[in-house]
């Protein structure tokens, strides 16, 4: 199995997927996700090959996208040891923040780490930017109403940071999430 050709196609497949996604979940954000999860995987012991395939794939099957290919799909057209398969089949549709916010303690590491690298990816400067990208391309209120975008930050930017793993993203959270709560105390001062 050669990885790196492994990643290569794999990058390939994923960016011709995303390519007309709206831009907070487009493959800037899969590339954004994939450099934040390299980096935390590299101050723990973890399986880096595996973060970075989780990485680029974590956003194929979400509920919100129509894909004519599956991650099972696009894993069968490559020469990954089932070993992987497996692990990649099981992690993947428990990165959803809505239907898993907590991940139990013998979840694999790498589930993890993408994980966090996701949350930090929907909170500060960027997060910020992606919630009203999203909102808009689903025709939704700024706010006064009960699925606007800012509502969105009630029921789950302003708490992310709750959710996460590891020591490191905790770190890189906090001025995030400063950046983020300025941000929303400052909307509600101008709407008032």
């Amino acid at each position: 199995m050669d990885k790196k050709e492994i990643i290569k196609q794999t990058e390939e497949y994923v960016k011709n997927i995303m390519v007309d996604k709206e831009p907070g979940h487009d493959f800037l954000h899969i590339q954004r996700v994939r450099k934040m999860a390299l980096f935390i995987a590299k101050s723990l012991q973890s399986d880096v090959f595996l973060v970075e395939m989780l990485s680029l794939l974590h956003d194929i099957e979400d509920h919100k996208f129509e894909n004519n290919d599956s991650v099972e799909d696009i894993l069968n057209r490559l020469n990954i040891d089932e070993d992987y398969k497996e692990k990649i089949l099981y992690v993947l549709p428990h990165l959803s923040f809505s239907k898993y916010p907590r991940l139990d303690d013998s979840f694999p590491i790498e589930g993890k780490i993408v994980s966090d690298a996701d949350r930090l990816d929907a909170i500060g400067a960027i997060g910020i930017a992606r919630a009203f990208s999203y909102g808009g391309s689903k025709n939704r209120r700024m706010y006064g109403s009960d699925d606007s975008t800012i509502k969105h930050f009630d029921e789950k930017l302003l708490i992310l940071d709750q959710y996460l793993y590891f020591d490191i993203s905790k770190e890189i959270a906090k001025r995030r999430m400063a950046i983020l709560g300025e941000f929303y105390s400052e909307f509600l001062e101008e709407i008032k």
